[in-house]
């Protein structure tokens, strides 16, 4: 048995999620039934992050095990099959060992925020034309830099074995005008925990709440008392970091 990881990239307006769904089409049942139509044997992909709803991916992995060496030209013909919003753009023989979801050292986020409507930015910002204080949110940003219990920020039905995470780095900056990008990292990420951070800040930026509401928010540990999640449009997954160096595995392109 062999392992292979992907690399692909997907616009998640029209599915339900990375994760495969009974009841609603999802980015993962696209990509397995792409695999299971050329390699003619029922193939079953795991994800390195299970994105939500309406959530975009620049970047996200999974990987597959299939007993036999894939065909030359199989990049191509999974493009050929797959929807225009989905694309992949590697495949690496992997260790067989390797896991695209624990394996993982940090994923990064960003989320976007437009002042002004932009046709071009539909679907994968947030609108939001009333007026915040940039530099405050980045104030409410270092805040929750300096913490690592983020159980106010994870939806109240996740199934987490606990609420530690590690920031690496969290920061908004207008990279045009009227929109601005909040950027986060960390070794690992709680059920919608980006969106309600996301939320949260705009608040703040708002003057809706302050920085020491802020910090209770973080101590008090309870959802209940974090402010509303932000849209799934606006967020894109942007990086899976491993240790491995792709370009040095027997890759396909």
């Amino acid at each position: 048995m062999a392992r292979y990881a992907i690399q692909l990239s997907y616009i998640g307006t029209r599915y339900a999620g990375w994760q495969s769904q009974k009841n609603a089409v999802s980015v993962q049942n696209k990509i397995d039934h792409a695999l299971s139509t050329i390699l003619k044997q029922s193939i079953e992909t795991t994800g390195s992050s299970r994105t939500d709803t309406g959530v975009h991916a620049v970047q996200q992995f999974c990987h597959f095990d299939y007993n036999y060496p894939l065909p030359d030209n199989i990049i191509r013909q999974l493009n050929g099959i797959l929807p225009n919003d989905i694309a992949i753009q590697g495949i690496y023989k992997v260790p067989d060992t390797f896991h695209s979801r624990f394996d993982a050292l940090y994923r990064s986020y960003e989320y976007h925020v437009v002042q002004e409507k932009n046709p071009f930015l539909y679907q994968k910002s947030y609108l939001m034309t009333r007026k915040i204080n940039l530099e405050l949110m980045n104030e409410g940003a270092d805040i929750l830099l300096q913490s690592t219990d983020f159980k106010s920020f994870c939806k109240t039905k996740s199934e987490t074995k606990g609420y530690k995470c590690k920031l690496r780095y969290a920061y908004w900056k207008e990279i045009k005008p009227k929109h601005i990008v909040f950027y986060i990292s960390s070794n690992r990420f709680l059920y919608g925990m980006v969106r309600t951070i996301v939320g949260t800040l705009l608040e703040l930026g708002e003057n809706k709440i302050n920085l020491e509401q802020l910090q209770e928010i973080i101590n008090v540990g309870d959802r209940k008392q974090a402010r509303y999640s932000a849209p799934a449009e606006g967020l894109f997954l942007t990086e899976v970091a491993y240790s491995h160096n792709w370009q040095e595995l027997p890759h396909w392109k």
